[in-house]
């Protein structure tokens, strides 16, 4: 049967004349990730850029410096792995199983990091910007002189975490339990704490300026030449806590419970 010129000029047949190159390009692209992930796997490789990687065994890899922007780690478990200076920006990494590895210097520029576990991992100098870390289990992790930048951690565990030199700022950790978490020094203006379990954490010389920590339990904390002023502790329970030598101009108190048993009016 002959086609037209005015038939094969209709949009809808062009656009299915292009389908075939589409699907050809679609099906090359996948052949190329598979062979790059085996590569991987097979410890060929340490660059895959927007591979799918979900639910994979890399259990003590050496993927160090490695190239895995945008990649799926979701779900993978990647315990005791070396990811020092990994590129992992933009990268999926819910629920996976990163504990005790190695994360010094990563890129983890928006990454998705929700419900994964990092217990005893060591993130320092990482690049968290952006990254969504909410409920993640992180206890005894390090962030040394991290960068936090309009990171979400909220409802998340980070129990003995140490924050020493680390970067807040547009920071939400509401909801999340610091329990004996080190601050000391640390600039937490404007950060949102409300509601934090924040039991015993050290406090000592970190700058709180127009932070709000409603409700935050803030008992036997450690605020030893803090500067609070202009903070929100609506309601918060400073039961026990140190507050030598603070700085608590223009700080919010109102229903508080204070360290001499009173209430902030």
């Amino acid at each position: 049967m002959k086609v037209g010129w005015h038939f094969v000029r209709q949009p809808w047949f062009l656009l299915l004349a292009g389908v075939p190159m589409v699907l050809a390009t679609y099906f090359a692209t996948c052949a190329a990730h598979a062979d790059q992930v085996s590569d991987v796997l097979n410890g060929l490789s340490k660059d895959c850029p927007g591979c799918d990687f979900r639910n994979a065994n890399l259990k003590r890899f050496d993927l160090s410096g490695g190239n895995f922007s945008g990649a799926d780690f979701a779900g993978a478990n990647l315990h005791g792995t070396k990811l020092g200076g990994i590129d992992l920006s933009g990268a999926n990494l819910k629920g996976a199983n990163i504990n005790k590895s190695d994360l010094k210097r990563a890129n983890l520029v928006g990454a998705i990091l929700t419900e994964a576990m990092l217990y005893a991992s060591d993130l320092s100098a990482a690049d968290l910007t952006g990254a969504d870390l909410g409920g993640t289990k992180m206890g005894r992790a390090r962030f040394t002189r991290a960068i936090l930048t309009n990171a979400r951690m909220t409802f998340s565990n980070m129990k003995h975490v140490k924050f020493s030199g680390a970067t807040f700022k547009d920071t939400d950790l509401r909801e999340s339990n610091f329990q004996e978490a080190d601050f000391q020094r640390v600039n937490l203006s404007g950060v949102r704490l409300d509601r934090a379990y924040m039991v015993q954490v050290n406090l000592k010389g970190a700058k709180l300026v127009g932070a709000s920590l409603t409700s935050a339990d803030l008992y036997r904390a450690n605020f030893i030449g803090a500067d609070l002023s202009n903070a929100n502790l609506t309601g918060a329970r400073l039961t026990g806590a140190i507050m030598r030598d603070v700085n608590l101009e223009g700080a919010i108190l109102t229903g508080a419970f204070m360290p001499d048993g009173s209430r902030g009016e």
